[in-house]
C-alpha cells in the first residue's frame, strides 16, 4: 500500500509511473474481488451441507415415524425433507407411505363393511373413524361412516359426513 501511495503522488507522475499505480490499484482489486468471491463460495457450500444435514434429519424423524405407524405424520416429515433438498429417499419414502397408507385404509374399509354387513354398527364406525385418521380427505371413508351414522339413527352426523364425501369427492376431481 505504502508502495501504491508513493506512487501516487508523484508531481508529475510519468506514463510507466501511472501505468504502473494504474496496475498496483487493478491487481489489489482483483485481489478483493476473488477474495469476496471465495468467500460467496464458501458461504453457499455451508449453506448446502446445512440444507443437507437438515434434510438427512428429517428423513430419519420420518423413517422413526414410519415404523412406529405414524403414517401420516412420517409422510409430513418425508415431504419437510423434500422442500429442503431434493432427495431420491425422502421422494421414496413419501411413496411408500403414501402406499402403505392406501393399503390401510383399504383394510379399514373391508373390515368396517363386513362389521356393518354382521349388525356390529358402532364398530364399523370406530373403524372407520381410524381410518378417517390415517386418511382425511378419502370421500369413501366419509360416506361409509355417513351410512353408519344412518344406520344408529344419527342424522345430523350423517348429513355432516355426507357433506364431507361430497366436498372430498369434488376436490379430488378438480385436483385431476
Amino acid at each position: 500500500m505504502k508502495l501504491q501511495h508513493w506512487l501516487c503522488r508523484i508531481e508529475p507522475p510519468s506514463a510507466l509511473l501511472r501505468a504502473a499505480a494504474l496496475l498496483l490499484r487493478l491487481g489489489v482489486g482483483l485481489a478483493l474481488f476473488g477474495a469476496a468471491a471465495g468467500w460467496a463460495a464458501s458461504q453457499e457450500k455451508s449453506q448446502k451441507k446445512l440444507l443437507q444435514q437438515q434434510m438427512k434429519t428429517l428423513v430419519a424423524e420420518a423413517k422413526e415415524l414410519e415404523i412406529a405407524g405414524q403414517l401420516p405424520a412420517a409422510r409430513r416429515r418425508f415431504a419437510q425433507a423434500q422442500s429442503f433438498w431434493d432427495s431420491n429417499e425422502a421422494q421414496a419414502g413419501v411413496k411408500r407411505v403414501n402406499e402403505a397408507i392406501q393399503k390401510q385404509t383399504a383394510a379399514a374399509i373391508k373390515r368396517a363393511h363386513l362389521l356393518f354387513n354382521s349388525g356390529k354398527l358402532t364398530d364399523a364406525v370406530g373403524v372407520l373413524e381410524k381410518a378417517l385418521e390415517l386418511s382425511p380427505s378419502n370421500p369413501v371413508v366419509a360416506f361409509d361412516l355417513a351410512v353408519c351414522h344412518i344406520r344408529t339413527g344419527e342424522i345430523a352426523v350423517a348429513v355432516g359426513r355426507l357433506d364431507q364425501a361430497l366436498a372430498y369427492a369434488r376436490k379430488s376431481l378438480t385436483i385431476f
